[in-house]
C-alpha cells in the first residue's frame, strides 16, 4: 500500500502534512502558513521515487531528510508529488529523447502530462529500482524502462514547461 502524503503550497513556500490516524479517519497537520493565505493548494503524493541519488543530494537536502526522522538508507529517490515538473528518460526502448511534463491527477490515476493532449499513464505497481516499466497493451510495443527525475514545481519554476 502506498504511503499517503499530501504537500501544501501557501503560495510561497511548501508544507508537508503530518498524518495523525484515528479510528475511522486520517488528518493532515501542516506547519502555519502566512497570515494573507486564505486557501493553499494541496498536493498529493503519486507514491512514487524520482531516480536521484543519496550521492546527488545537497548537504542541506541531506541534512533535512535526516532532521525528518529517516535514516539514509530509508532513502528511496525524491518523492514525486502532483505539481511536481518531472524530466523522463527511456532507459531502454525507442524514443531516445528525454520529455518534460507536470504531474497530474486526472480521471483516478496520476498521469505526466507533456505537449498538450500527449499522455504517460504512471503505474504505481510498476515500479523497479525507482525505474517506471508500462507496456502497452494497444500497440503491443516491448516494455520501455524509464528514469524519472523531479527538476522543480509549478509554482516555485513554471518556466521549465515553456
Amino acid at each position: 500500500m502506498r504511503e499517503i502524503l499530501f504537500r501544501a503550497w501557501d503560495g510561497e513556500r511548501y508544507s508537508i502534512g503530518n498524518p495523525e490516524y484515528f479510528d475511522d479517519s486520517v488528518n493532515f497537520r501542516f506547519h502555519h502558513f502566512d497570515i494573507d493565505c486564505e486557501k493553499p493548494i494541496l498536493e498529493q503524493f503519486t507514491g512514487l521515487h524520482d531516480a536521484t541519488k543519496w550521492e546527488d543530494l545537497t548537504d542541506a537536502e541531506r541534512d533535512e531528510w535526516i532532521k525528518s526522522g529517516h535514516k539514509k538508507e530509508d532513502w528511496k529517490g525524491r518523492r514525486i508529488f502532483e505539481g511536481d515538473i518531472v524530466r523522463r528518460t527511456i532507459i531502454e526502448g525507442w524514443i531516445t529523447e528525454p520529455i518534460t511534463g507536470v504531474i497530474v491527477f486526472k480521471n483516478g490515476c496520476f498521469t505526466l502530462e507533456y505537449e498538450g493532449l500527449s499522455k504517460d499513464y504512471i503505474h504505481n505497481d510498476l515500479i523497479i529500482d525507482s525505474k517506471m516499466v508500462e507496456y502497452d497493451a494497444h500497440s503491443k510495443r516491448e516494455e520501455e524502462q524509464y528514469s524519472y527525475e523531479v527538476i522543480g514545481n509549478i509554482h516555485d519554476n513554471p518556466e521549465l514547461l515553456v
